[in-house]
Formats: C-alpha cells, structure tokens, sequence
C-alpha cells in the first residue's frame, strides 16, 4: 500500500506500508518529488495508476504512480483550486477553486469539459458521487 502526503514546503512524499517483526506498523519514505509551488492537495485514482495533485500556482498535474512522470499539466483556473475529485470509473476529474469555479476535466487529454460558475464565494469542497458523473460541491457563500 501507498500513501501520498503533500505540503506547503512544495514536496509530495510517498510512503510504504510496513510491519516490524513486534507487529506494529511504520511508515517508510517510498518517494520524494519537489513541485514548482505549493501543493494544495493530492489524490491517487481510483484505479491507482495516477496521481493528480494541486499546486497554489492554480493547476493540477496528473502523474503515472510507477514511474512519478508527468502525464497531463491542468490548466483553466485564475486562482488556487481549493478541492478537486476523480471519478470512479477514472475518466473524469472536477475541480473547485477560490474563483468560483467548478470545471469537469477529461482524464484522456486533460481537456476541460465543462466550466460551471456555481457559487457566489470560494469553493471549498467538490465531490462525485460514487459509480455516477454527478458531483457535489460546497462554497463559503
């Protein structure tokens, strides 16, 4: 099993699940990668080949778990992107942002599929709901 954690200090750390012969349970760094900016945030799919995270930057990357390579650069956004969520079936991702914003991105090209002014304030939660393409999201409005 692997574990993503993603900081303010611009590095995503991957850890290793891992049982000492006592029986407790440790964490061990798997991987390191610096990003340009800040990471706001970082999911795995739900089939776990990719990774996508968020930077303060107001883009999203998407990444090959096996190799950590670049494998889409998300743009659209005019200001950070506050929560974002892959679909079950991995072929969609939506993104909240502090623009009030809402944008449903394909996982194929990384082309945006649609662009939703939903809210009066910044977007803070956004979600799919399991095995559908609905979504749900929440605003400071």
């Amino acid at each position: 099993m692997l574990i993503a954690s993603a900081s303010a200090d611009k590095t995503i750390k991957f850890w290793t699940v891992a049982q000492t012969t006592t029986g407790k349970i440790s964490l061990q760094l798997y991987e390191k990668i610096e990003t340009t900016d800040e990471v706001m945030g970082v999911k795995f799919t739900p089939d776990g080949k990719f990774f996508i995270f968020s930077l303060l930057d107001s883009t999203m990357k998407v990444c090959y778990v096996d190799s950590m390579k670049l494998l889409l650069n998300l743009y659209g956004h005019k200001l950070p992107i506050l929560s974002f969520d892959i679909s079950s079936d991995n072929q969609l991702i939506v993104s909240g942002s502090a623009d009030k914003n809402i944008k449903i991105w394909g996982m194929a090209f990384g082309d945006i599929h649609k662009s939703i002014f939903a809210h009066d304030d910044s977007i803070t939660c956004v979600k799919f709901v399991k095995d559908t393409h609905y979504i749900m999201s929440c605003s400071k409005d």
